[in-house]
């Protein structure tokens, strides 16, 4: 039963990051960013704040190496 669960994962995994390689090579990345950085600064900022505090609430744990400053525009995370 493992075994066949496992296969089902690596399939998934492997039709996952196909489609996400065929989407950034076939995809206006650059103008699916400006749509969000527009989102952010619109209207829909409060919808989309209460999304991302929902999902972080939901994050099993936080990673200490991590800091993140959310509320900074462009964000990424990085080590400490």
């Amino acid at each position: 039963m493992a075994d066949k669960k496992l296969e089902q994962f690596k399939e998934h995994s492997r039709a996952y990051n196909k489609a996400t390689k065929e989407f950034v090579k076939s995809a206006d990345v650059a103008g699916k960013a400006r749509d969000a950085a527009r989102a952010r600064d619109s209207a829909e900022r409060p919808a989309l704040d209460e999304a991302e505090e929902k999902g972080r609430a939901r994050a099993a744990e936080s990673d200490p190496q991590v800091a993140r400053d959310y509320h900074r525009k462009g964000s990424t995370p990085r080590s400490r």
